[in-house]
């Protein structure tokens, strides 16, 4: 099972740290993947979720604990110039494939779960609704509440 901090959060939203390199790489250290929201203006890449707000060199972007969601398609074009960069593009969709192969899935409705799903923000489900050790991954502002759920069920 991939464990994955949306935007670096582990126990909760914190709208003023997400997607800034501290706090994503103190979810890493952690042990955790990183789900980080990416745009590319003027030849330059940025982290943010709104808007562009930390520059952020693209080899920073090459990480293996990193998903990159490139937040406009002018940034997915950009990022599938790099083959070891492991992003994505969702807007309203119910899900999307990944440049390395997984199925990400928005939870706002039904899913249907598969070994190669990740599943993102789950508790928007209400809980309960899936077992969730059909799919690859979780990602979630509360990542740690699931992983420590998922070994309490093994």
């Amino acid at each position: 099972m991939i464990f994955i901090a949306h935007r670096g959060n582990t126990r909760g939203r914190n709208i003023e740290l997400e997607n800034q390199p501290h706090y994503l790489n103190a979810a890493i250290a952690l042990g955790y993947h990183v789900e980080t929201d990416v745009w590319f203006e003027n030849d330059t890449f940025y982290l943010g979720h709104d808007r562009p707000e930390h520059e952020i060199n693209v080899n920073y972007l090459r990480s293996a604990m990193i998903w990159v969601h490139a937040k406009t398609l002018k940034t997915l074009n950009a990022l599938l110039d790099y083959q070891d960069i492991n992003c994505f593009y969702i807007n309203r969709d119910r899900g999307t494939l990944t440049s390395i192969g997984y199925i990400w899935t928005s939870a706002y409705r039904r899913l249907e779960l598969c070994d190669k799903t990740i599943v993102c923000l789950p508790e928007r489900l209400g809980g309960g609704l899936y077992n969730f050790s059909e799919c690859a991954g979780i990602c979630s502002d509360n990542i740690i509440q699931y992983q420590e759920a998922y070994y309490d069920e093994t």
